[in-house]
């Protein structure tokens, strides 16, 4: 950094310093170095970090990186492993973790309108209150709802109902590159908060445009949410047996109206329960089933006891076999297929065993956090459902060619609004050591060869992080979709002309690729 530079960040400093205070801006190494990595990017990381604790102090923060023409990220919880809020370019990083006012819930029209630092446990905490919850989206219960609704439109074993984490999304509030504010959705009416409930308005739907960007067109500083009714009943049903069963069996109780359901293979359960190494080893060398369908029931005590009964009588016409997580407790005292013993108190996911419930609505970990061997490959693309079981074979063939581990080999078939298309995770453990490097090729190559083939060679599927790389999607995006990315870059053009914000990330302005 020149003489010019080191002036302009100083001068930028003070500036912010003056806006925030001095507790609420960070220059120093030792700070902006934990803001540099997560699990997949290593970066010099922001030349400054701030906390924002209002709109008005992000309006602000904005009009400072546009004058200066600084790079801004925002970051909500930074629980992906994909490098989504780690600044490539330095400038200036916004962290909105201060921002964590849940501002309203209205329990007669349930909604929820939150600011950006609310987390899920959080809002579920007050909502359950209520006798509401809110559809939680892959993330654990510590990341932050708007974080995942809007900025990555988290998919989760409730999207089979309810579908992706925008769906939830009823109006944002929305801080521009130049620091305006912009009301969308339902907030884009004169009475703003108090307008109906719909997120629509008479004209084309703007409000999608910010949705699944990754904060790559503004800051989402405040958003209305859906809550739903937290019904008297509500319960996990397992149906066992092998994967090649299974996927026609997830497909056949689709047709019978039971979309919200998923497909999970044996490793999937080991990432999830493994206390520790030994315990997930142990786990894996000794599968209680090949695989799951769960599907979710909910509603009367009586509606309950007429689909369960349903359910049986369709796992009975297959011959496999059907239990209730429930009932697996109960009968039990601990997870029947745990190699180290019962859970305990000290044992964090004792609480499913208090209340099954809780690991639907809070998921105290996620799969990616808790691993318990070494790293965790995804490949998670979208197709149909009629593919999922096709395109799983292929890869369980390549994966055989190129001997990687089939045992620790995922497989993660999530149905996505009532059936329509499913999200298909097909993942593999690999070692993170650096020295051991060169044996997890197999694992790689099992993921990469569906990938493109599925992707670009028969376009079955649709990578759900394909706008996640900026260089990336500059190159294919054009190919794939070419009408898309061209309005996407117009409006990126418009929006942010310098390409000041999540730099690296999404589309980039016309002529700045």
């Amino acid at each position: 950094m020149n003489n010019d530079e080191n002036n302009n960040l100083n001068q930028v400093i003070q500036e912010l310093i003056s806006i925030l205070g001095k507790d609420y801006v960070a220059h120093d190494q030792s700070i902006t170095i934990s803001y540099s990595h997560d699990q997949m990017a290593l970066t010099n990381g922001p030349d400054i970090v701030v906390l924002p604790r209002n709109v008005e102090q992000i309006q602000e923060i904005m009009k400072i990186t546009t004058k200066y023409k600084l790079v801004v990220t925002p970051k909500g919880t930074g629980a992906n492993m994909g490098g989504l809020v780690i600044p490539r370019y330095g400038g200036i990083l916004v962290d909105l973790k201060l921002m964590k006012k849940i501002i309203e819930i209205d329990k007669k029209n349930m909604t929820a309108t939150v600011e950006p630092g609310v987390s899920y446990g959080q809002l579920q905490i007050e909502a359950w209150n209520r006798n509401l919850f809110i559809v939680n989206l892959s993330g654990s219960h510590s990341v932050k709802v708007i974080v995942n609704m809007c900025g990555t439109r988290g998919i989760g074993h409730y999207a089979r109902k309810f579908g992706l984490g925008d769906n939830q999304v009823i109006g944002i509030d929305v801080v521009l590159p130049d620091g305006n504010l912009l009301k969308l959705g339902c907030f884009a009416y004169p009475s703003s908060d108090n307008s109906a409930n719909c997120s629509h308005s008479p004209v084309p739907d703007v409000m999608g445009l910010f949705l699944g960007n990754l904060g790559s067109m503004g800051i989402i500083v405040k958003a209305k949410l859906k809550l739903n009714p937290k019904l008297k009943t509500h319960q996990l049903i397992a149906f066992g047996g092998k994967i090649e069963i299974m996927f026609d069996f997830l497909a056949e109780i689709v047709k019978y109206g039971y979309s919200n359901s998923m497909l999970v293979r044996w490793p999937y359960i080991c990432f999830l329960f493994g206390r520790t190494r030994d315990e997930h080893m142990w786990m894996l060398k000794n599968p209680w089933m090949d695989a799951f369908v769960l599907t979710f029931l909910e509603g009367t005590e009586r509606d309950f006891n007429y689909h369960l009964s349903k359910l049986r009588n369709l796992a009975k016409d297959w011959k496999i076999p059907i239990s209730t997580f429930e009932l697996m407790i109960k009968e039990n005292q601990n997870l029947p297929f745990i190699g180290g013993g019962s859970y305990t108190k000290n044992d964090m996911r004792y609480a499913y065993l208090q209340d099954p419930r809780k690991m639907h609505d809070f998921m105290f970990e996620s799969v990616r956090i808790i691993r318990t061997r070494g790293g965790f490959a995804p490949h998670c693309p979208f197709f149909n459902l009629k593919d999922a079981k096709d395109i799983w074979e292929q890869q369980l063939d390549y994966l055989k060619k190129v001997g990687a581990p089939i045992e620790e080999t995922c497989c993660y078939c999530q149905i996505v609004d009532d059936g329509h298309y499913v999200l298909q995770e097909m993942d593999i453990e690999f070692s993170p050591d650096p020295n051991e490097m060169m044996k997890n090729m197999p694992s790689f190559l099992g993921i990469i060869n569906p990938m493109i083939l599925n992707m670009f060679v028969h376009h079955k599927a649709i990578q759900y992080y394909l706008y996640a790389d900026g260089n990336f999607f500059d190159s294919v995006g054009p190919v794939l979709m070419p009408g898309t990315t061209y309005v996407l870059k117009k409006m990126k053009t418009l929006i942010d002309p310098f390409h000041l914000m999540n730099r690296g990330k999404g589309v980039a302005p016309m002529g700045d690729e």
